[in-house]
């Protein structure tokens, strides 16, 4: 990057203690915007709350930039050490012509994956569309940088250099805000649960409200019709009440689930999509009263992903665990060599964007999943000791699409492509077959009050990339809110279906119904 700079008289300028630093500098900012694709996702605001920023993170980003960019530094000045300085001036000028061709590549790159995490995209731009062939990457790094040179070819490694310094002004900017970042407190390791009270009588019906996340509609009922594919899902709902216009409470987690679980306190039905966000990611507890105010036969339970569940029930649960999505337990050297990695990826595919590497043994959605399923079924079970009220939110059908109906596969993907996405959902399904055994072996599924739902829709469909979090938010019936509902109320045994819009965020009332002991009619003589 240092060597896209040259004196006048085409002297090679000196390589002086300052000209390396300013050399060094300048490869810090390219490969700063290098990896800027890759740790996006560490550190914008809503995927930064969902991860519970670290120290960790921040030096993995850190020790990857510097690596990188030690890379830069040295593959520069090797070849221009390597060239003689007198004889071959022509070839050196060339050097510098094409290092800033791959300066603007890199910049190029980084602007659309960045707009292409973000949803900004037009559809048929997408990687899985003009963007992902020969055609969309030619177009990308060789005719908008060839369109550049032509228009200013004297002026094209200055114009280069530019960027190098200002892209290294925004590292510095990174460097210091993310210091700023809140840490919230979060449970990684969730604690056991406490042993049985032996208090509660085991006559009270269970609740257990299952929260899939990112479960959309249409995939689950193509035409209005459930997919043949999804046996276990299938039975349950012969047991229960299918509501197929059901509406979650926000396009997003972020809002849904405190809506969902605040139902009571009509204040956040109204709220504005930015208050919940803001008060959410200052770390303040939520207002209740939750679902769980009041329930004092039951064990209260509130666990799963992205939220800090205890900022939102407050002391209505007894328990609550809290496991970030993303991957928190990797080292800082694999979290390091994981980013380093991505550009070998790009070098090879030339890829906008490069998937986020995420093993499926360790990381990211996979390890929340294998952490929070346990917990989810250890509380099926002890529904044979003690009634349980539970709020369980897992991270399936979400991304990565790792899984298929017997469990991990080998394809790593966090691209929106629908076979993923199906096979994510055919893994929930057998997930949901599990907990249900574990009921029945409980001798507790008839008499459980079991709710099974979502956060929201599929918001990366390839057929409806394009959203707006607050417009959207504010539609009652908003296409990313229709998702699934189903409800088996305790002893249901046949099916029932609900074509009337509902919404989940009303869902209290019947709750309490359905907990409501039954009124035993007195027989006439009883009085006297």
């Amino acid at each position: 990057m240092a060597a896209l700079e040259s004196n006048k008289g085409g002297r090679p300028a000196a390589a002086g203690r300052p000209g390396l630093l300013r050399w060094l500098g300048y490869a810090c900012g390219v490969a700063y915007v290098a990896l800027l694709p890759q740790f996006y996702d560490m550190t914008n605001a809503e995927t930064r709350f969902s991860m519970k920023w670290s120290w960790d993170h921040y030096a993995a980003i850190l020790a990857a930039v510097g690596s990188l960019a030690l890379v830069y530094w040295v593959a520069v000045l090797g070849v221009f050490f390597l060239l003689p300085r007198r004889r071959a001036a022509p070839a050196r000028h060339g050097v510098r012509h094409a290092l800033a061709w791959i300066v603007f590549c890199i910049f190029i790159r980084c602007v659309v994956s960045i707009a292409d995490r973000s949803g900004a995209l037009p559809a048929f731009l997408m990687p899985e569309g003009v963007l992902g062939g020969r055609a969309g990457k030619l177009v990308l790094y060789v005719l908008l940088p060839g369109m550049l040179w032509l228009a200013s070819r004297r002026k094209f490694p200055l114009i280069a250099r530019r960027l190098c310094a200002l892209a290294f002004i925004l590292f510095g900017v990174f460097c210091a805000m993310a210091l700023t970042y809140p840490r919230y407190s979060v449970d990684i390791e969730p604690a056991p649960l406490p042993p049985v009270s032996g208090r509660l009588a085991r006559t009270v019906p269970s609740v257990f409200i299952l929260f899939f996340d990112e479960w959309a509609y249409d995939r689950t009922y193509p035409d209005g019709v459930l997919r043949n594919d999804l046996p276990h899902l299938s039975a349950l709902a012969e047991v229960s009440t299918t509501y197929h216009r059901n509406y979650s409470a926000g396009p997003s987690t972020i809002t849904s689930v405190p809506r969902f679980l605040l139902q009571r306190n009509p204040a956040y039905a109204t709220q504005e999509f930015n208050q919940i966000v803001g008060q959410l990611r200052s770390n303040r507890p939520m207002e209740g009263p939750s679902l769980f105010a009041g329930h004092v036969r039951h064990f209260r339970a509130a666990f799963g992903m992205y939220h800090t569940h205890r900022l939102l029930v407050g002391d209505d649960a007894e328990y609550c665990a809290s496991i970030p999505f993303m991957d928190m337990a990797s080292s800082v050297p694999q979290r390091t060599l994981d980013l380093l990695f991505t550009q070998a990826a790009w070098l090879r595919h030339l890829g906008i964007p490069v998937n986020r590497l995420i093993d499926p043994k360790r990381g990211g959605g996979p390890e929340c999943l294998r952490t929070l399923v346990p917990l989810w079924l250890e509380l099926a079970a002890r529904t044979a000791q003690e009634p349980v009220f539970a709020f369980c939110h897992l991270p399936i059908p979400h991304v990565p699409f790792v899984w298929d109906s017997t469990g991990p596969i080998s394809r790593v993907d966090f691209r929106s492509d629908v076979e993923g996405y199906l096979g994510n959902l055919r893994y929930m399904d057998s997930l949901l077959g599990e907990f249900m055994d574990v009921l029945r072996e409980a001798g507790t599924f008839d008499q459980t009050l079991l709710i099974v739902t979502t956060d929201h829709a599929w918001r990366f469909d390839p057929d409806k990339r394009k959203f707006d979090f607050v417009a959207e938010d504010a539609l009652p019936e908003s296409e990313l809110k229709h998702v699934p509902l189903l409800v088996k109320r305790p002893y249901q045994r046949s099916p029932e279906r609900e074509d009337a819009p509902f919404f989940s965020a009303h869902l209290y009332p019947l709750i309490e119904e359905a907990l409501r002991p039954p009124v035993v009619p007195q027989e006439r003589g009883a009085e006297n």
